[in-house]
């Protein structure tokens, strides 16, 4: 798999990122088909935005496309605070380069519709 993305507006986009990666530690994908939950860290890839690393291997991957729109579990940092479902984008699916995470995808993520008014 090569490298695919899709672009928008990158300042305001990076900035909405930011908020997000200093609110959240990880997410959860439940996806339709799939009989567990998979739960990642997020990470922030500068030039890319926040992200999940996936193993080439997961039988997730199968069910990761780009485009797609997911409700996702985001697990706050502090865990005083209840997680929140919000409408996340894949937005990428990046393999690493060969000097990293051997083996894995980055999987770019993007909220798109959040609950608060």
């Amino acid at each position: 798999m090569t490298e695919k993305s899709t672009h928008g507006s990158g300042r305001e986009q990076r900035l909405s990122h930011r908020r997000y990666l200093d609110m959240f530690h990880s997410v959860e994908l439940s996806i339709g088909g799939m009989p567990y939950c998979y739960q990642f860290k997020l990470r922030d890839r500068s030039e890319k935005g926040m992200c999940v690393l996936v193993q080439e291997s997961s039988k997730i991957m199968p069910y990761l496309n780009i485009g797609d729109i997911l409700d996702v579990k985001f697990w706050p940092s502090d865990k005083a605070v209840p997680p929140e479902k919000l409408k996340t984008q894949i937005r990428h699916i990046t393999k690493t380069p060969t000097n990293s995470s051997v083996g894995h995808f980055y999987v770019g993520l993007m909220v798109v519709e959040t609950n608060k008014p």
